[in-house]
Parts: C-alpha cells; sequence; structure tokens
C-alpha cells in the first residue's frame, strides 16, 4: 500500500489502484502493475477495462495494459444492439400495461356515467 494512495478489490486478478498523484492504474494480485496512468479507470470486466486518458478520451484494455483490438469493437456493437432490442421488448410491454390500464381508466369512468344516469331517473 506504500506505493498507492488507494487500492481497490480485486477484479479478474486486477485492482484498481489510486497513485499519490492522483492518476489511476492497475496491479496485479501478484504485485505486477500494468504500465500506464490515467484519469480514470472502471475495472475489469470480461479481460476488458477502461481507462481514461488526459484529454476525457476513454479507451478500452487488455490485461496487457495494450488497447484492445477491434473484435472487442464488435462486441460493443453487438452488446449495444442487444440492449437497444431489450429496451424496445420493454418499451412494448409498457406500452401495453399502460393501454391496458387506460382502458381500465375508460371503463371505470363509462360505469360512472352510467351510474349517474341511472341516478338522475
Amino acid at each position: 500500500m506504500k506505493d498507492y494512495k488507494q487500492v481497490g478489490d480485486y477484479i479478474e486478478g486486477f485492482a484498481k489502484v489510486r497513485f499519490f498523484d492522483g492518476k489511476y492504474g492497475f496491479v496485479h494480485i501478484h504485485g505486477k502493475l500494468l504500465e500506464g496512468r490515467y484519469d480514470e479507470v472502471v475495472p475489469f470486466e470480461d479481460g476488458v477495462a477502461y481507462v481514461k486518458y488526459a484529454g476525457g478520451r476513454w479507451m478500452p484494455i487488455n490485461k496487457e495494459g495494450s488497447i484492445v483490438t477491434p473484435d472487442y469493437n464488435y462486441k460493443i456493437e453487438t452488446s449495444l444492439k442487444e440492449r437497444e432490442e431489450n429496451k424496445k421488448r420493454l418499451k412494448s410491454i409498457i406500452d401495453d400495461k399502460i393501454d391496458g390500464l387506460d382502458n381500465y381508466i375508460d371503463n371505470m369512468f363509462d360505469h360512472l356515467e352510467d351510474v349517474k344516469r341511472k341516478n338522475k331517473k
């Protein structure tokens, strides 16, 4: 801990570390530090972490500290497509529930109007 101001939990064998200069990086469970210091980092998931370079640009890196190949970008696009499909499905379910609720409310108002008419007679 003396080399770092802060050390996070180990995820996939790496911990997020904060250096005394305020930059972030990763240290392996066996103590090897990945090259690079970044403005911010997001821990590893499925072998990839995200790091924010000076200037605000985020990039995915692998467990060797290298920027990830375009193959991973395909995975990101695929997961974004899946997310959009899930959002559409969820919106459809919500719309169906709202339509059902609208119909229920309309029926209740119709019923109240009927009761009012009957009471006027």
